[in-house]
């Protein structure tokens, strides 16, 4: 099924995703508040990567692939220079796996 993934900056993310029904809306907010962000350029570039990049290493789980495409991102806002995402090895990949962003 289509989904439609909308970031709003420190808002969170919405994921529209087409149902029997119609289109469910559901909304996540970042984990602990907004990121003490640095620069914010290329924070919706890191997130998109990340949400790819779940999907191929975890499966089509799409809530997962949202969670891990915002702590990524949530990293990168963190970095001073902006526009840089954060290496796989900088991600604690034990609060990533899909048992834990799934909850």
């Amino acid at each position: 099924r289509p989904h439609l993934v909308v970031t709003m900056g420190t808002h969170g993310v919405l994921l529209c995703s087409e149902t029997p029904d119609g289109i469910a809306v559901e909304r996540f907010e970042i984990e602990g508040g907004a990121a003490a962000a640095g620069n914010c350029t290329g924070a919706g570039d890191t997130l998109c990567a990340g949400f790819v990049h779940a999907l191929v290493r975890n499966g089509p789980d799409v809530r997962v692939a949202v969670k891990f495409g915002m702590r990524v991102a949530a990293m990168s806002v963190a970095w001073p220079d902006g526009a840089i995402s954060p290496h796989l090895s900088d991600v604690n990949m034990s609060e990533t796996s899909p048992e834990v962003l799934s909850r």
